[in-house]
């Protein structure tokens, strides 16, 4: 009985170590604050993912730091049990969804951080606690940034930024012990909240503009979303475009029924150069739709397939080996058969984002090498297309590294005519009864061009120099095939009819040649770093091949440049792509005016730089700008030495004064920066009843440096400096250590 009852009055805070606790957080601002951030937060983070988050987290969230704020002096044993069960469960359902889609981590990392966050906000009495949830803030910020493809992220992160700045600014007085903020001291710190913000929101646009799009992932984790369903039967030499789909034997395009006999009707949507065999009599005019985003540190062709076999009238592919690729281990990776080539390449990452149902190509860029793709299983044919098991559906997300080779034309153009029987007869092939007309044309415009490299190249500038684009061209029948038609009949073509007349001509003097679909890069959005891509970019390129090198590509479209974009061309030069784009909104007679005023800058300069060079040679020219550049930095010397040298002059001057006076004129300076100035006609008793008005813990220890320092003053009293310096101490700890610099002291 006496160990039970002992066992009864049992106190575990007599046995268990005392620990320090930490006093609420009192400041209603603050906790608004960092609820307003978690909110941005969750918000963004439903807008870039494309998730729900919101419609309960911001209610719950809320109604969880409510109740934390009426619960901060309470204990709360009951409900921090039942917390930590949520907590739990929360890691339960993430590791669920890691296991669901290992591919990309970001979904279920947000889900996790919300989920954290709103049981953590009925826990909330504490500065550290509510620094805990704008730790979760920012990262919710971090995850949307990389999930986001639209200028909506801007605009949050803007709005995010106004908020966090006062956030920190009341979080730093809170771990000072400063009392809340009245409205007059708050009204003190509104133009430095102001700058501070001013300059971190120009800061920050700066270095994002200047900052290159580097090659990243270097751990090899890309995005890529959940496995695609698979088919019962992966049939890799079907390929289904949405915009000719077959069912049970008809075709039905359009929304029609057909035979699958008949032509299709054209889409509107679908690109017709993405199918088994194109017909350039079946034409229409695409509607603009956004078909995908592509993150990528370089502008490139996405490629989508190639055919071999010209018809006249358009193309077909023959049917031919594909290789049917597995997927060997959890991770979603597929490594591609990759061409050889003696030339140095560099690694170009593009993560794609399908924003309209496409066909069952997977766009890539060139001489791909690696595809981290949501699929068991994929296929390639022999022209290096990607095909995936099912058409890419709106929301999938892809990446696909490529092995991009820089050319050099010396060695190119020293390739030699050695082609291996199976190029030779897949893609020298002429139908029957073409115009021998075309063969002499190509001929005589390459006389003087004697590799296969240059012949492309001078036939691909004569089609854009000579001919025009048109959408006007009549069918083509009989012997009016497309390359004849666009020669010497019509002189000008649609893209695909440019593309298709020089793989003719090609073909015609030995150079072996293909057709290629794709996509151009699209344009790029310098503010969110994604290359826009709409049906309207997709068109046709030719591809000749060269022994030992492989196969490149050459645009002989008016307009367009003779190379499609590669890394050689782009460098990763971020500024000048961000110049490019402003300069788009800039009408043409500015863009006139602001190029003739740096021509003619850049024409002064270097009439300014040759007539010094006469008088005293490049060497002195160059010794000269040297002498200047560093009369620049003595003066800057100069300048900054100079403002050192006055605030050690008023850093001087305040030591020479009395201790007592100097204390006093000390304390004065950490008010002023803190907020509360003295005015010229306050007398120190005055400005002490407004210190105590404004922060009574403030004015409680400035007191006692005013009392001292008028019994000193006024009544020649003999006052305890030591008890003076250790207040002052006190005070520095109530105002931010940034302002407690004896340079800002005022003098007397």
């Amino acid at each position: 009985m006496n160990l039970t009852a002992s066992l009864g009055r049992f106190d575990p805070q007599r046995w268990l170590p005392a620990m320090p606790k930490l006093p609420p957080e009192e400041c209603v601002t603050f906790r608004v604050l960092v609820q307003v951030m978690v909110t941005i937060g969750i918000v963004l983070t439903d807008l870039a993912g494309g998730t729900t988050f919101s419609l309960w987290a911001i209610g719950v969230s809320a109604i969880g730091a409510t109740f934390s704020w009426h619960r901060r002096h309470e204990r709360n044993i009951a409900v921090k049990f039942l917390l930590a069960i949520a907590m739990l469960a929360a890691l339960g359902s993430f590791f669920s969804s890691l296991i669901a889609s290992p591919g990309d981590t970001r979904l279920a990392l947000a889900a996790l951080l919300i989920e954290l966050q709103v049981v953590h906000s009925f826990d909330l009495p504490r500065r550290k606690d509510l620094g805990y949830s704008m730790v979760i803030a920012l990262v919710l910020i971090g995850v949307a940034g990389t999930l986001s493809q639209t200028l909506e992220f801007g605009l949050g992160l803007f709005a995010f930024t106004l908020v966090a700045i006062p956030a920190l600014m009341l979080d730093y007085r809170s771990r000072l012990g400063l009392p809340p903020l009245v409205t007059t001291a708050a009204a003190h710190l509104l133009p430095a909240l102001v700058g501070s913000t001013l300059a971190v929101l120009v800061g920050g646009s700066i270095a994002f503009v200047l900052m290159p799009r580097l090659s990243g992932y270097q751990w090899r984790a890309f995005p890529v979303s959940a496995d695609l369903p698979m088919p019962k039967e992966f049939n890799p030499e079907r390929l289904r475009n949405p915009g000719y789909p077959v069912r049970g034997g008809t075709s039905t395009a359009g929304g029609s029924a057909q035979s699958a006999t008949e032509k299709p009707t054209f889409d509107p949507v679908q690109y017709g150069g993405f199918n088994s065999q194109v017909d350039y009599n079946l034409r229409g005019k695409l509607k603009p739709t956004l078909m995908m985003r592509v993150r990528s540190q370089s502008a490139a062709f996405w490629r989508m397939m190639a055919f071999d076999e010209y018809t006249g009238s358009g193309w077909r592919l023959t049917p031919g080996r594909i290789t049917t690729l597995n997927r060997q281990s959890p991770i979603p990776v597929f490594y591609l058969p990759h061409p050889n080539t003696r030339l140095t390449s560099r690694e170009l990452i593009g993560t794609f984002n399908i924003l309209t149902e496409m066909p069952n190509l997977i766009p890539a860029a060139s001489w791909g090498n690696q595809l981290y793709f949501p699929a068991t299983q994929i296929a390639s044919d022999r022209e290096n297309a990607l095909r995936s098991p099912s058409p890419l559906s709106p929301g999938l997300t892809y990446t696909v590294i490529s092995n991009v080779p820089i050319p050099d034309v010396e060695r190119l153009r020293k390739a030699k005519r050695l082609y291996l029987p199976a190029i030779r007869n897949r893609y020298l092939n002429l139908p029957p009864g073409l115009d021998p007309a075309i063969a002499r044309l190509s001929r005589n415009l390459t006389r003087e061009a004697g590799d296969p490299y240059l012949q492309a190249l001078t036939l691909a500038q004569h089609l854009k120099q000579t001919y025009e684009l048109s959408n006007d061209v009549p069918q083509f029948q009989g012997r009016d095939d497309v390359a004849r038609t666009l020669l010497f009949k019509r002189k000008g073509g649609m893209p695909e009819h440019f593309a298709t007349t020089l793989v003719v001509m090609l073909r015609s003097l030995g150079v072996p040649a293909r057709l290629v679909t794709g996509f151009s890069s699209g344009e790029y959005n310098p503010f969110t770093g994604y290359y826009e891509v709409y049906n309207t970019d997709a068109t046709a390129v030719t591809e000749f091949y060269l022994p030992d090198y492989g196969w490149f590509a050459v645009d002989p479209v008016p307009g367009r440049p003779l190379l499609p974009p590669s890394l050689a061309q782009s460098e990763y030069n971020l500024p000048l792509q961000v110049w490019n784009q402003v300069a788009g909104w800039i009408p043409s007679s500015w863009r006139e005016t602001i190029a003739r005023a740096f021509a003619a800058l850049a024409a002064f300069l270097v009439v300014l730089f040759a007539w010094v060079a006469t008088l005293f040679g490049t060497l002195g020219s160059l010794a000269g700008l040297a002498v200047l550049a560093t009369l620049a930095a003595v003066v800057g010397l100069v300048w900054g030495g100079g403002r050192l040298w006055k605030r050690g002059q008023d850093w001087w001057a305040i030591q020479q004064l009395p201790l007592e006076e100097r204390l006093y004129r000390q304390a004065l300076a950490l008010l002023k920066h803190s907020g509360l100035e003295r005015a010229p006609t306050q007398t120190p008793t005055e400005f002490l009843n407004a210190v105590q008005a404004q922060a009574p813990e403030t004015g409680r220890v400035f007191a006692v440096i005013t009392t001292n320092y008028l019994e000193w003053r006024y009544r020649d009293y003999r006052v305890d400096t030591t008890g003076m310096q250790l207040t002052l101490q006190t005070l520095k700890r109530l105002t931010p250590p940034f302002f407690s610099r004896l340079r800002s002291a005022p003098l007397p």
